[in-house]
């Protein structure tokens, strides 16, 4: 009896697709309203976070990952700083829950009114480069 193929390999990921949970992100919308945090990863949604950075959903479609069947979403944050003008951000979320910013050089692109957020919404696309767990085990 050979014990080096008895050994079980164990790791500590908490990702959906490690805990073996079906792609979800698309099941947020039930009773007429999305309901994000309870299917996204960390606390970008939470009712607490929004509210610390005065954050507010104004719009999300459906983003269809290249290829195959299962659906992402794009998202419009927009939050407002102290007395500065409220700044609007494009985040996209993979099938996984996995949430993904805008970036520009280095840094979270911002846009200052809904209409140009809305422009680079429709753009938008899948985001087939996301690096969580369970997008990468699925590109393997």
């Amino acid at each position: 009896m050979n014990t080096e193929t008895e050994k079980k390999v164990t790791f500590a990921c908490t990702c959906n697709g490690c805990r073996r949970l079906l792609p979800q992100v698309t099941r947020a919308y039930h009773q007429g309203e999305w309901h994000l945090n309870s299917v996204t990863e960390g606390h970008f949604f939470s009712p607490d976070t929004m509210r610390w950075f005065r954050s507010r959903i104004s719009h999300i479609d459906l983003l269809q990952e290249p290829g195959g069947s299962d659906q992402g979403l794009a998202v419009i944050v927009s939050n407002k700083r102290d007395s500065a003008p409220r700044e609007y951000e494009l985040v996209t979320i993979c099938k996984w829950g996995y949430i993904t910013r805008e970036h520009e050089n280095y840094s979270i692109k911002h846009y200052d009114t809904l209409r140009q957020a809305r422009k680079a919404l429709a753009s938008a696309v899948y985001p087939t480069a996301c690096a969580c767990h369970g997008c990468t085990i699925d590109r393997a």
